[in-house]
């Protein structure tokens, strides 16, 4: 996750009081996403942004799936390799998630060693258009000819999409308890896939309990080759 050193104060805490905050099973992206790994990348390599403690890491490799996480809580990471050497019986924990920023993860990794990267409304927590770009770039760097990138994003559409103070168009600080957030509209994430991606699909869904219900778009994109590679 893209942030400071109090950002990884804050989600060490959130953490820390609830580790499932955000669900003990997979979510809903997760599930969306599934049958298109299991048609276009059986048994391959799955990089997960944002993992937090690993539900949908588990998710994929109870399906099969190599997987790996960067999150930037070390509270979460531990609980994501927890869960992970649970299910694979490991004793010692194999480290498949790791704490840090994810772009810098990213460039840590080899060209083409993922056949999809993989995150649910991490890019929300990133305000910055410039850095989502880099962010697109890296994440076809690492991906294999025609890897896919599925991700999911909060909607302009939202219900809480104007709340609190205004940080630039569409990003707001919602006070309090809450983070600083980024809305994506359907133009906006057609923007950031058009220059390494082609978009497969990009749909609008209701998630969320009654109390706290939030408008997410869902999007899978499959890299498409550069000039030079051709």
């Amino acid at each position: 996750m893209s942030g400071s050193h109090g950002d990884r104060e804050f989600w060490d805490q959130f953490y820390l009081r609830d580790p499932d905050a955000f669900g003990s099973s997979a979510s809903g992206l997760a599930r969306w996403a599934l049958p298109m790994f299991q048609r276009a990348l059986p048994a391959g390599r799955i990089l997960e942004l944002g993992c937090g403690t690993g539900r949908d890491l588990a998710f994929f490799a109870a399906h099969g799936f190599e997987v790996s996480g960067v999150d930037f809580s070390d509270v979460a990471v531990r609980a994501a390799n927890q869960k992970l050497a649970a299910l694979r019986d490991e004793r010692p924990p194999i480290q498949w998630a790791v704490s840090g920023v994810a772009r810098e993860y990213l460039a840590s990794q080899s060209a083409q060693s993922q056949d999809a990267v993989f995150s649910n409304l991490f890019f929300n927590m990133v305000i910055d258009p410039a850095e989502h770009r880099r962010l697109f770039r890296q994440i076809a760097r690492v991906l294999s000819n025609e890897g896919l990138h599925v991700f999911s994003a909060r909607s302009v559409h939202d219900p809480w999409y104007g709340k609190g103070t205004q940080l630039a168009p569409d990003s707001f600080d919602p006070g309090g308890a809450g983070r600083p957030m980024r809305y994506f509209s359907e133009e906006y994430v057609r923007g950031l896939a058009e220059e390494s991606f082609q978009l497969l699909e990009l749909r609008e869904i209701r998630e969320g309990e009654s109390d706290f219900p939030i408008t997410v778009l869902y999007a899978s994109g499959q890299r498409v080759r550069s000039a030079a590679e051709t």
